[in-house]
């Protein structure tokens, strides 16, 4: 608190709690409790939103993450034996075509599936304990599609817009968050999703402000980048990032530095 006697919690919540508990007539739950889980902070690591030379920078999302106790996004096409010690800090960006290109010992908490929430039983058969959520594009029909999703039974939304901020229809990522919240706001179900919000977010007053509109927590990816040191669109040469692999002991200590300084 502002006399630093308070303690304030930046914990966040993935998966919705349940509305309400059924018991039976000898007090015994029966209601089925989906899967849900805490993280410290409320920021997880996107996929690498370009690629890099080698998998230095892959490995190094996978340990910060860990040792951060929060989440990272992979694609199928990612996985590898070498992220394994980091297992279970790594969620996975799916459509339903990839889900038997995941080998069986993966059995991630987090499973995010890409524009269609259409077959979700097969994702959660296949990852049983995994909270499964729903991947939207920023736009003005988001709202209306996210509320259509929460009553389908999805308790995740990773929304997002482009890398500066702006959704399909070119509205800033704020006034696009806020549409989204308002709107299952307005259908009484917001209290029944976690709100992900990526796109554009670039530095640490971008969490609160996101929060504010409405998002639970947000998602990075460009800034791990500049955090190793990238060049990006930069008019200059390029960095050693971009040209060969990073150390992920030194690139994953970089975005930890980053987290503690946000």
């Amino acid at each position: 608190g502002i006399h630093g006697r308070e303690t304030i919690s930046t914990q966040v919540d993935i998966g919705a709690s349940e509305s309400s508990l059924r018991f039976d007539e000898h007090g015994n739950l029966r209601t089925v409790v989906r899967p849900w889980f805490s993280l410290p902070i409320p920021v997880i690591f996107n996929p690498l939103p370009m690629p890099l030379p080698g998998r230095g920078g892959t490995i190094a999302l996978a340990k910060a993450a860990f040792e951060l106790e929060t989440l990272v996004i992979f694609e199928a096409a990612e996985l590898d034996n070498d992220l394994l010690p980091y297992a279970d800090a790594i969620g996975l960006r799916l459509n339903s075509s990839e889900i038997d290109d995941v080998a069986l010992n993966w059995m991630p908490s987090y499973v995010e599936i890409e524009e269609s929430v259409e077959g979700i039983e097969k994702f959660a058969a296949r990852f049983p304990n995994a909270v499964i959520a729903g991947r939207l594009s920023l736009s003005e029909a988001a709202g209306k599609t996210a509320v259509e999703w929460v009553k389908a039974g999805i308790r995740v939304i990773h929304i997002y817009a482009d890398e500066v901020g702006r959704d399909e229809n070119d509205r800033p990522l704020p006034e696009a968050i806020r549409d989204v919240h308002c709107q299952l706001i307005e259908a009484g179900i917001r209290d029944d999703v976690t709100l992900i919000v990526g796109g554009g977010i670039a530095s640490a007053d971008h969490i609160p402000k996101a929060i504010a509109c409405g998002a639970d927590l947000v998602a990075i990816d460009f800034v791990a980048l500049i955090a190793w040191g990238t060049s990006l669109w930069a008019d200059r040469g390029g960095s050693i990032v971009d040209n060969d692999d990073i150390d992920p002991e030194w690139g994953s200590q970089r975005l930890k530095n980053l987290m503690n300084a946000w």
